[in-house]
């Protein structure tokens, strides 16, 4: 709920533009992706932080996606706890079922990926994402 708040919040301040908007819109984003950290990422083992790093390069993905992202078959399991914990991931039911993120939760997973990992690394990914 209060996340929503948050991104209301965040739109309000964008049309209604000034300096004071933009300073406070940037303020709102940070202690959003804070929340991101302190709460989902900071409780996960380093190797599921890295698949959620991997898998973020796809916008939406399925079981075998996540796999092959992240180069671990737990992935998957990962992806699907988030989902029941109702933690920023969504699922379209089908065959397959297609798992996909919140976006500024993908957006502050992106930008982790800007920090962990190298930039051959990141093409890598991206490029396994786009097949």
């Amino acid at each position: 709920g209060w996340l929503a708040a948050l991104v209301l919040w965040r739109e309000h301040l964008r049309d209604g533009g000034g300096e004071a908007g933009e300073a406070a819109l940037g303020a709102g984003r940070e202690a959003v992706f804070d929340y991101f950290a302190g709460e989902i990422l900071a409780r996960l083992a380093p190797e599921q932080r890295r698949w959620l790093v991997c898998c973020a390069h796809a916008p939406a993905l399925t079981a075998e996606d996540a796999q092959a992202l992240a180069g671990d078959e737990r992935a998957a399991a990962l992806l699907e706890s988030l989902y029941r914990r109702r933690l920023f991931v969504e699922r379209r039911h089908g065959p397959p079922a297609v798992y996909q993120w919140h976006a500024l939760f993908r957006e502050f997973l992106l930008g982790q990926a800007q920090r962990r990992l190298g930039a051959d690394e990141r093409r890598a990914l991206a490029a396994r994402a786009a097949q």
